[in-house]
């Protein structure tokens, strides 16, 4: 079965829009600034031209600021952040990426957000999430979610989700864009494995598509992974059988540093 989010689009996705123009930041303030946050010199709330241009005045932040200041990660769950130091890979990439995690605890996948730092214009990747019940079967792919990027160094999120973690079977998160695209990554050995609320990071692996029916197991490596940060809420598995608190949510601390 595949998953996807219909209505939520990404913050990245909303906004689509590239630097510079007053155009651009008409859409910007209009996106992420309240109309009444920025008042006229006559007092009152202000219209939205008059917002745009109080806001040109001031020195409207870029797209990138814009973008840095709203980058809370998912109110919805607790957020195991992989990464959050990894440094920028040298050469940017083509190809898909997925990072490999074994669950250890039943829980809800709510929120998939990929660090990217996009340098071409018109870059869009796709969002997966693929499942294997043991590391001697294939990853079967539940959800996939093609979004569109700007130009900066941010989180790309799949907007909400609800997808069954289950303990013991393993799972690659990750994408893959249309052209050349940075990213963060970390290469440090015996860096790996990483805690997390739901289980641990294992590894990472690379690959010409993650929109195929199922994924192996081949080139992928226990010594590197990318930035990336998962959201996730408790679940429970009565007997093995279907989980009976979806919206339940985990105030725990985790350990994904």
């Amino acid at each position: 079965m595949t998953f996807r989010s219909q209505s939520f689009p990404t913050r990245s996705r909303a906004l689509g829009v590239a630097l510079g123009t007053r155009a651009q930041t008409v859409a910007l303030v209009l996106a992420l600034v309240p109309l009444g946050a920025v008042a006229c010199q006559g007092g009152g709330e202000a219209t939205p031209d008059a917002a745009v241009d109080a806001a040109i005045e001031a020195g409207a932040p870029s797209v990138c600021d814009l973008l840095a200041a709203r980058d809370g990660g998912s109110d919805a769950g607790v957020p195991d952040e992989f990464g959050p130091n990894a440094a920028p890979a040298k050469n940017a990439s083509a190809l898909a990426r997925l990072n490999i995690y074994e669950v250890t605890r039943p829980r809800w996948l709510t929120g998939v957000e990929i660090f990217l730092n996009p340098t071409l214009p018109n870059t869009r990747v796709t969002l997966a999430v693929a499942e294997a019940p043991s590391k001697q079967a294939p990853f079967t792919t539940l959800f996939t979610l093609q979004v569109d990027t700007v130009a900066c160094p941010a989180y790309v999120s799949a907007g909400p989700l609800q997808i069954l973690l289950r303990p013991g079977h393993y799972y690659a998160v990750g994408f893959d864009p249309n052209q050349a695209v940075g990213f963060a990554s970390v290469t440090d050995m015996g860096s790996l494995p990483i805690d997390g609320a739901f289980g641990r990071l294992i590894g990472s692996r690379t690959d010409s598509s993650v929109s195929l029916p199922t994924l192996g197991w081949d080139k992928w490596s226990d010594k590197d992974y990318f930035r990336q940060r998962l959201t996730t809420t408790e679940a429970s598995l009565p007997d093995g059988g279907a989980p009976t608190d979806a919206g339940a949510t985990d105030a725990g601390a985790t350990d994904a540093n």
